[in-house]
C-alpha cells in the first residue's frame, strides 16, 4: 500500500495545519479528499503524495464520564464530535481535518474500519459542509460527460442490490452506503467512495455473486464486502435520487417528488442527520438540501413487498433516466 511521504523532507515527522503527519502513514483518496491514515484501509483507493486534507491517527480520546454500555455520539467542544463504540474504539472527529482513534485492545481492524469509514467519516463530512446522503450511487449514460443516480431507502430496501445490478450491466459504481455531495454554479457533484459493495447474503444470492468461502464479512452487519471492478473515481454530476419503497402494490411505479416532499425525502435520507443537528449545522444542512433540490430530481419508487422484481426495477429506472437525462445537456 502506498505510503504518505513529505515532498519537503525525507525523514521524521512534519507539521501540517497543526497536526503531526508521519511518513509511515497510508495514503488514500476518499470523497475527493486526500487521507493520511495510521490504520491500513485496504478498501480505499490509493492517494497522492501531497499534504493530506484529513489525518487519521491513533491517540487518547477521553471516555464518556457516564458510560451506558451503548453507542455514544455527542459533541466534544466547539468543533469536535465524539463517537464511542463499546468494545471497538472511541473516535474524536475535529474540524473536518482529523480523526483520532482510541481503539480497544481486543478490537479487530475490520470492526474499527467499519465505524471509521461509516459514522466517523459521516461526522467529518458534516463538519466540512459536504452533504452525505445514505444511499448507493452508479454512473449512467446521460449524454456528454454522463451523470450519477443514487438509490436511497432504509436498510433492507435494496439500495446495494440495485447498485450491484446496474454495475453488472456495465454502469460504474460510485459509492455504496454514503454518497458525498457538493454544489457549485453548475449543479450538484457526487464524489466517489471506494470500489466495494456491502451485500447481505440474500443480495449475494439475488445477484449471483460468487463469494466462495470468503471471510471478508463485516462484523456486526453480516454483510459481504464485495470488490467491484467497474468503478469510476471521477466526480460525477448528480441527476436524480431514487427513493425505494416496498409497498402493498402489484406493479412498480415511479413518482417524481417536488416541493416539501422532495426536501423531506432528502432530509430523511441524509446520512447521520442527527450529527448535523447536534453540531449546530442544522440550518446550513437544510440550506444545502434546498439548493441541491433545485438541481436534481427525486423520484419515489414503489415495488411490491412480496417480490423484489430486480430486473423490472432496473428496466423502469433505466427508462426514466433516458426520459430526462437529455435535459441536462441541452
Amino acid at each position: 500500500m502506498p505510503l504518505f511521504s513529505c515532498p519537503l523532507c525525507k525523514v521524521g515527522d512534519r507539521r501540517w495545519q497543526g497536526h503531526t503527519v508521519h511518513e509511515s502513514m497510508h495514503c488514500y483518496t476518499l470523497y475527493g479528499l486526500q487521507i493520511a491514515s495510521a490504520l491500513e484501509c485496504p478498501e480505499l483507493r490509493p492517494g497522492q503524495s501531497r499534504a493530506p486534507d484529513v489525518t487519521i491517527r491513533y491517540g487518547a480520546v477521553s471516555a464518556d464520564p457516564n458510560p451506558s454500555g451503548s453507542v455514544i455520539a455527542r459533541t466534544d467542544g466547539p468543533d469536535a464530535y465524539l463517537l464511542e463504540i463499546p468494545g471497538v474504539a472511541r473516535f474524536r472527529i475535529a474540524s473536518g481535518r482529523e480523526i483520532v482513534i482510541d481503539r480497544q485492545p481486543q478490537a479487530e481492524d475490520a470492526a474499527v474500519r467499519l465505524f471509521l469509514l461509516g459514522s466517523a467519516c459521516g461526522a467529518l463530512l458534516h463538519q466540512r459542509g459536504i452533504t452525505p446522503i445514505h444511499g448507493s450511487a452508479v454512473g449512467v449514460d446521460a449524454g456528454e460527460g454522463g451523470g450519477a443516480i443514487i438509490f436511497c431507502g432504509p436498510q433492507g430496501h435494496g439500495k446495494s442490490t440495485l447498485a450491484g445490478a446496474f454495475a453488472a450491466l456495465g454502469h460504474p459504481l460510485l459509492s455504496d452506503d454514503v454518497c458525498a455531495l457538493t454544489l457549485d454554479g453548475d449543479g450538484v457533484w457526487l464524489y466517489p467512495a471506494f470500489p466495494r459493495l456491502n451485500l447481505l447474503p440474500d443480495a449475494v444470492e439475488r445477484l449471483a455473486v460468487d463469494v466462495g468461502n470468503s471471510a471478508d464479512v463485516q462484523p456486526y452487519t453480516g454483510k459481504h464486502l464485495v470488490p467491484i471492478t467497474h468503478f469510476s473515481a471521477e466526480p460525477t454530476r448528480l441527476l436524480a435520487v431514487y427513493e425505494l419503497h416496498p409497498a402493498p402494490v402489484e406493479t412498480i411505479s415511479l413518482r417524481p417528488l417536488s416541493g416539501f416532499e422532495q426536501l423531506t425525502s432528502l432530509m430523511g435520507n441524509t446520512y447521520r442527520v442527527q450529527f448535523a443537528k447536534e453540531m449546530g449545522h442544522a440550518a446550513r444542512h437544510f440550506a444545502a438540501l434546498e439548493r441541491i433540490a433545485r438541481h436534481i430530481r427525486v423520484i419515489r419508487v414503489e415495488r411490491p413487498v412480496a417480490a423484489y422484481l430486480l430486473d423490472k426495477l432496473v428496466a423502469a429506472i433505466s427508462a426514466d433516466v433516458k426520459g430526462f437525462s437529455h435535459e441536462w445537456h441541452e
